[in-house]
């Protein structure tokens, strides 16, 4: 899927004496941007979001060619305010000012999916995961962004990267098992349910749903295990409950086999 971008570039001409004699101011502007986007970028790690946003307002304003500046704004109204909306401007100014921001990409790229622009998602993440190959936020994000698509395979190939750049991502791993269940690969499907609960022991979802795979593949022992363990670890999970009751019971009440005895060196089965 192609990318397309352009980048704002500055006239190739020749620098008249305006341009000349302006130089020391446009680099002061220049300085006291990056001073406050610094100041930004402390005030976003102390948690003060509302210091963060005007100082990166003010940086703006110093520096309307400021990507980094542009960036962090949208990403702070979006990640931490939720404002999908009032972030996207930012994002995309950023962008157009260059147009290789990897972070302004992947940021991009969740914010369309989200708005169920999966094709424009896509692209923005496939461009993300070429200029970083191991952003493994960014290949989680886009396996879901293929699932969303219907592309299955794709979607299976781009959580395999994002696992094997974050191994502890018990989200990518959950959704890679459902994946190769929804593909019909159960063994593939048990050892990733298997990975997550190797990360998260309580991940409630996982036993349910290796026990709906090993209740398909008829081990049933396995499956009711798993549905108790489930319903144990959350006893609101009533799909959970009712079906390990339902398969303990089934298990139960089937026959039991006849005793065998031993009787001088013979086994015989009693009656």
């Amino acid at each position: 899927m192609a990318f397309f971008c352009s980048c704002l570039l500055g006239n190739a001409g020749d620098k008249g004496a305006d341009d000349i004699n302006g130089a020391p101011e446009r680099a002061d502007s220049l300085e006291a941007s990056q001073l406050l986007q610094l100041d930004a970028e402390r005030k976003l790690k102390e948690g003060d979001y509302p210091s963060c946003i005007r100082l990166l307002q003010e940086s703006i304003e110093k520096d309307g060619a400021n990507a980094e500046a542009e960036y962090l704004l949208g990403h702070v109204l979006y990640v931490v305010q939720g404002k999908p909306d009032d972030a996207e401007g930012h994002l995309l100014k950023a962008l157009a000012l260059d147009c290789n921001h990897q972070k302004t990409l992947s940021t991009l790229g969740f914010l369309a999916c989200e708005k169920q622009r999966f094709d424009q998602g896509a692209s923005y993440l496939e461009r993300a995961t070429e200029l970083d190959a191991q952003d493994a936020a960014a290949w989680a994000f886009l396996g879901a962004v293929y699932k969303a698509s219907g592309k299955q395979q794709n979607a299976v190939d781009a959580y395999l990267k994002a696992v094997q750049f974050n191994p502890k991502d018990v989200t990518a791993f959950y959704n890679l098992a459902n994946l190769y269940h929804d593909l019909g690969d159960n063994g593939n499907s048990i050892q990733h349910y298997n990975k997550v609960i190797e990360i998260d022991p309580r991940h409630a979802d996982a036993w349910y749903n290796m026990g709906v795979v090993h209740h398909e593949s008829q081990n049933l022992e396995k499956a009711v295990g798993c549905y108790e363990k489930a319903a144990e670890i959350n006893p609101e999970l009533n799909e959970a409950r009712e079906h390990g009751t339902t398969l303990r019971t089934y298990l139960e009440s089937k026959e039991p086999p006849k005793k065998s005895k031993r009787f001088f060196g013979k086994t015989k089965t009693s009656k």
